[in-house]
Parts: C-alpha cells; structure tokens; sequence
C-alpha cells in the first residue's frame, strides 16, 4: 500500500515526499526525468520528422547494438540508445519508487531498479527485432522509399565510413531504417531524400538540396 501511495505522489507532483529523499533516492529521480525525456524526443522525431530545423546532433555516431542471433537484419538488438533510454527510464521510475519505502536497503533498491531496467531493455530489443523482421519477410517494400524525404535518426558518417538511421515512410507507414550516405557527414534530425538502396535493408541517402547549400 505504501507503494501505491509514493508512486501516487510522485504522479501528483507533491513535493512534500522530495525533500525525504536520500541522495540515491534523489539520482534515481534525475536519472528517470532525463531518460524519460529523451524517450519522449525520440518518439516525437518518430512521428514528426525530426522537426525541420530542429538541430538534435547527437555526439554518438550511432546505435551501438550487439546481435544475440545468427540472423544479421533480425537478431536482437540488445543495446541501442532506444533500449539504454527504456533500461534508465524504467530502472530509473523503479528505483525511485521502492528508495520511498523504509526499511527496504540501498543495495536491494538497484537491484531491483537494475531487474526493471534490464526488463525494459530486453522488450525495447525484441520490439525492435519485431520491426526489423518485418522489414525483412518483405511485409514492407523497402524499395517505395526510394525518392522519399526523411529525417535522420542516428549520424551517419560521410562516404559510407559508417552507418546510421533514417526515418522515412515505407509502404505508407514511418519506418526507422539503415542508411548509409555518398555525400558528407548527415547530423541528426537533418532531412535527407533516399536516392537508392545499397542492399535490401540499407538505403543510400542524400541531404535536401536546401539544407546541403545552407550547410556549406
């Protein structure tokens, strides 16, 4: 019941249960706020192509993701920034909500905001496993997003040094997709046309004309 009645105060913005909070209490807080924003960035970069001239340049070149599966397009993804935000965000929510209840020890807090975390992290992977699978049986036709404006997700590095992420519309729905580019560098949130495909999963993509001029 306890628990109910913290998690209830934290929704409502009491302060009151702030100033009780001990110093790990506090970081589990801050950890939670930021996480849970940079998620809701994401999503909005999603469903809004990044904004126009909203300049998100992310200092991580790119998704760091380690393959748990002999599959190259559609093993799981374990550890991407999606997945670290949802691991923070849900660790984050967890250890602040259990750090309220007395009598329960530090160190079984992390543990159990670690084990939410950790839950959060393997559904974000298998989420996004299901997406790359999708990709893959050939339920989406990645060549409709050829000629297509996007918004980049993850940097790309220039002359196809190294991959990166666009969001661009396949078979008439958004989709986050490897990209690689020809040109220069591509920043986060920057718009981008796809020009063609390198292989069935990965697009080649070129900066808006516009943006290409502005950038020089």
């Amino acid at each position: 019941m306890a628990l109910y009645q913290n998690l209830a105060a934290i929704v409502l913005l009491n302060l009151d249960w702030y100033k009780d909070l001990k110093v790990m209490g506090k970081v589990y807080f801050y950890v939670a706020i930021v996480s849970t924003l940079v998620m809701l960035v994401q999503t909005i970069l999603v469903f809004v192509g990044g904004g126009g001239d909203t300049d998100v340049d992310m200092d991580v070149d790119a998704d760091v993701e380690v393959e748990i599966s002999s599959g190259a397009d559609t093993g799981l993804r374990l550890f991407s920034i999606r997945g670290i935000a949802a691991f923070l965000c849900m660790g984050g929510w967890a250890g602040l909500a259990f750090s309220t209840i007395n009598g329960l020890g530090e160190a079984w807090v992390a543990v159990i905001a670690l084990a939410f975390g950790f839950g959060a992290l393997v559904g974000m992977a298998y989420l996004l496993k299901a997406i790359y699978k999708l990709q893959s049986d050939g339920t989406m036709d990645i060549n409709s997003a050829v000629g297509k404006i996007g918004t980049v997700y993850t940097p790309i590095a220039t002359a196809q040094a190294r991959m990166g992420k666009v969001t661009v519309e396949v078979s008439g729905r958004l989709t986050e997709i490897d990209a690689v580019t020809d040109g220069r560098a591509l920043k986060s949130g920057e718009r981008i046309k796809v020009t063609k495909l390198l292989t069935a999963n990965i697009l080649i993509v070129e900066p808006l004309l516009g943006e290409d001029k502005d950038s020089k």
